[in-house]
């Protein structure tokens, strides 16, 4: 019998700096910082069908939500927007979380794209949480599809922060027909979504242990 559609919601909220120009990511939080070239963004992201979702969790999901900083004329809401949880590599113990959000350049009035992405993967370090909130991330001008260096203006980096991370724990509504099926739709999610994170770092994991 197929399951009924359960929606799932959340939102998440990311804080950093960037700089134009920069080399690499780090370089571009640096003096991004040193700069301060504040960037930050606020997103609710919405899963339409968690049970289809949580069998395939690379399915884009989309994001409602803004920008701010100066860089870009402060506030801007997003013009399209979506999420990728989990992204499959050919090691299977290697994904990655992938943002892209559409938004407007206040200042310039041009269309800007943001391409983010969280690198999770079994490092030598026990570096979960360290993983799973730092988002790499790179703006482009013009509406793109891209995911490498070609043509971007700016790099940095943001995170979720420890107080960030607790709100968004409130965050999460699931909505369907059925209360019982909106709480097995949660558990699975929260199955899946934990259940790849302990197959990717098992051994530190079991050290940790």
């Amino acid at each position: 019998m197929e399951k009924p559609v359960v929606e799932l919601t959340f939102t998440e909220e990311m804080k950093g700096f960037l700089s134009f120009g920069a080399d690499n990511f780090q370089t571009g939080f640096k003096e991004g910082k040193d700069a301060n070239r504040y960037f930050m963004f606020h997103s609710e992201i919405t899963i339409e069908d968690v049970f289809k979702f949580d069998k395939t969790p690379s399915l884009a999901s989309p994001m409602k939500g803004w920008i701010e900083s100066d860089l870009f004329g402060g506030k801007v809401p997003y013009e399209k927007a979506d999420f990728n949880l989990y992204v499959d590599t050919d090691n299977p113990k290697h994904k990655f979380m992938k943002y892209r959000i559409h938004f407007k350049n206040k200042i310039s009035g041009e269309d800007m794209t943001l391409f983010g992405f969280k690198d999770i993967k079994d490092d030598p370090l026990f570096d979960i949480w360290e993983d799973t909130t730092t988002l790499f991330t790179r703006i482009y001008k013009g509406i793109t599809d891209r995911e490498d260096d070609v043509d971007v203006i700016a790099k940095g980096i943001v995170k979720i922060y420890m107080l960030d991370f607790l709100k968004q724990l409130t965050t999460f509504r699931v909505k369907g027909s059925d209360p019982v099926t909106n709480l097995e739709a949660f558990a699975d999610f929260n199955k899946m979504f934990l259940g790849t994170l302990y197959d990717v770092y098992t051994p530190k994991l079991l050290v940790a242990e």
